[in-house]
């Protein structure tokens, strides 16, 4: 091996630590409820009983079950969120200057080749 063992043991070390922080982070903003101060998803929620089971692996079929039903819950406040949206006048403004400028891209980048 080239690398020293110590720079890979501090740097698996490092990436576990940003990779848990992010699923950490990630799995608790699914979990917390929906109120009006704190707009998330709130579709974790734990067991039917109320239970967490922090202890143990989550099953496929767990995991699954808690997929669909955040996914279920996106797609329910997806019409919701159309406040601060651009309207689809904009969107179309948008796709024709992007044409037009490709069309002087492509014309600039022939005059370049010639």
């Amino acid at each position: 091996m080239l690398f020293k063992l110590s720079r890979l043991i501090y740097f698996t070390s490092a990436a576990s630590i940003c990779i848990t922080n992010i699923c950490f982070n990630s799995s608790k903003l699914l979990a917390q409820t929906n109120n009006q101060n704190n707009p998330q998803l709130g579709c974790l929620s734990g067991y039917p009983d109320g239970t967490f089971r922090g202890d143990r692996a989550m099953t496929r079929y767990e995991f699954a079950a808690a997929l669909a039903a955040c996914l279920n819950q996106v797609e329910q406040n997806i019409p919701n969120q159309t406040n601060g949206l651009a309207p689809k006048s904009d969107l179309e403004n948008l796709v024709q200057r992007q044409q037009k400028l490709n069309q002087e891209l492509q014309e600039l980048n022939n005059r370049v080749k010639d």
